[in-house]
């Protein structure tokens, strides 16, 4: 049978092919995270969405510290939910509550 491949030269190659897959795979890991770290996604949130306090911190313009220390010291009212021991805020909440808080001026909304 004239054929520049043997079996056996066809069973090696064949047997190289999952290494080649995982470099593969490697490398477009790597592809992905450095997108991410260029083109990063914020999710999107909507007006009822839960919050973690990061998220809820931002849009307040307060540090995460902030926020927990006023909670736990109740310096300020911002009304949140605690789910299986995670304090979560909704959105419509806490924009409310800095509503709220405005003092003199005309509003902004």
């Amino acid at each position: 049978m004239p054929s520049d491949l043997s079996f056996q030269a066809l069973g090696t190659e064949l047997a190289s092919i999952p290494a080649l897959l995982r470099e593969i795979r490697a490398e477009l890991q790597g592809i992905r995270l450095a997108i991410a770290r260029e083109w990063p996604v914020e999710p999107r949130i909507t007006k009822d969405q839960l919050l973690t306090t990061a998220q809820a911190a931002e849009i307040l313009g307060l540090s995460e510290g902030t926020l927990s220390t006023w909670r736990c010291t109740r310096r300020a009212e911002v009304p949140y939910l605690k789910i299986g021991g995670r304090v979560r805020d909704r959105r419509s909440n806490v924009e409310a509550w800095a509503r709220s808080q405005r003092q003199g001026g005309t509003p902004a909304d």
